[in-house]
């Protein structure tokens, strides 16, 4: 059986990988809404090199890659 899921579940997965440009990936991703949008220098927080949301991991937007440290 087929399940469009919900929403207001979160899934975590350890893996080696996921193509976070996925179609069917793309759009679910949890986003960390505190490493997104611009930081006060107008740079994007997504790719700035800083821990804007304090949390001990820079740029953070879609969880953490352990493997590659990223």
């Amino acid at each position: 059986r087929l399940s469009q899921g919900d929403r207001k579940i979160v899934v975590a997965v350890i893996d080696t990988g996921a193509d976070i440009r996925h179609k069917d990936l793309q759009s679910n991703l949890w986003t960390n809404s505190g490493e997104v949008g611009s930081d006060k220098m107008g740079r994007d927080k997504s790719s700035n090199g800083v821990d804007d949301d304090n949390n001990g991991v820079i740029d953070d937007v879609h969880g953490w890659n352990f493997v590659g440290n990223n």
